[in-house]
């Protein structure tokens, strides 16, 4: 992608921002994310700051219209199935926030005694999956403040652990900048309590 970037968007939170982001390839329009980083280190700031969708800038325009354009859906349609990961859809979403597939693809009926949901309520995996993305962003956080900044940062890095299994126990697929979050926290705790446990056992030994 062209380094000359523009911005034509900026949601408060990067499931949107992602789901922007499928919408605009769709369209064969490559986009990518600003302020990703600062969102993952302060997420309850996220309202304030949020998440730069840029594109290169002979698609700007487009991307700008594009956008525009979708932003009627909402108002105008109901959730919808996906048929894939079996999940609830919120209205004026043209992906499914979760498998990523486009919805002429993967939306079926809802099932027999499916509860539909109403439009402008948020489905319960969409609020489950902003919890899991949340407790990694906190893990993340834990972990990074606990590599060496205060004092006894094994029982910080235990805490980050706890984090991460509370949102792997929700059972929900978060984003893929989230996975990678989840993993490059994961590491940097194993990694500290490996050399905490390696120490104990070297000095229990002499």
């Amino acid at each position: 992608m062209s380094s000359d970037l523009i911005e034509v968007a900026r949601p408060p939170y990067l499931s949107m921002a992602e789901e922007m982001r499928l919408f605009l390839e769709q369209h064969d329009i490559e986009a990518v994310f600003d302020n990703t980083n600062m969102g993952a280190m302060m997420p309850h700031l996220g309202t304030a700051i949020g998440v730069s969708v840029l594109v290169a800038r002979p698609d700007a325009v487009r991307a700008s219209q594009l956008l525009e354009q979708r932003r009627p859906v909402a108002a105008t349609t109901g959730p919808w199935y996906c048929g894939a990961c079996k999940v609830d859809v919120e209205p004026g979403f043209e992906a499914c926030w979760s498998c990523g597939q486009a919805r002429a693809e993967v939306e079926q009926p809802f099932p027999e005694g499916h509860a539909v949901p109403s439009p402008g309520v948020e489905p319960e995996d969409a609020v489950k999956k902003q919890k899991a993305e949340d407790l990694i962003q906190r893990a993340w956080r834990t972990a990074l403040l606990c590599f060496g900044v205060i004092p006894l940062p094994v029982i910080g890095h235990l805490y980050s652990l706890m984090l991460l299994l509370e949102s792997t126990g929700l059972g929900v697929q978060v984003s893929p900048d989230s996975r990678r979050l989840f993993l490059r926290t994961l590491f940097i705790d194993l990694a500290v309590l490996g050399v905490f446990v390696a120490l104990l056992t070297a000095l229990s030994f002499r």
